[in-house]
């Protein structure tokens, strides 16, 4: 699977719970870094950087993304940046915001659909 495939995966799964097109969808992304992190060969995840925000999606491949995994990940934003944003949707979405926490994220705020959190240094 290539980025782009992945990219591609993603839509489709998103298409039904969202309100844009694809094209929509795909040029909101024209200024995000994207990665497909691989394990094992397998495809794991696709990461998205933009700047010191940072956001993440599974593809559901039966790959499982360690903290270990992520902690990496955050490493190159956060020596750049110096901390790493994200912000995860209010509702429905409570594994997310435990796994938020686990990492060591701390909320920074919240307005009508997310809560916003920053990094400073991912938990040992």
């Amino acid at each position: 699977m290539t980025k782009e495939e992945a990219i591609e995966a993603l839509w489709l799964e998103m298409e039904p719970d969202v309100y844009i097109t694809r094209r929509q969808f795909m040029a909101g992304l024209e200024d995000w870094e994207t990665r497909l992190l691989e394990i094992k060969g397998v495809p794991a995840m696709v990461t998205f950087i933009k700047g010191p925000e940072f956001h993440f999606a599974s593809l559901n491949t039966g790959a499982s993304v360690t903290l270990g995994m992520m902690r990496s990940e955050f490493a190159s934003v956060i020596g750049k940046h110096g901390f790493l944003t994200t912000k995860t949707p209010v509702d429905g979405y409570d594994r997310q915001h435990r796994l938020n926490r686990k990492i060591g994220f701390k909320v920074t705020g919240q307005d009508e659909f997310f809560v916003h959190y920053r990094l400073d240094a991912p938990c040992p």
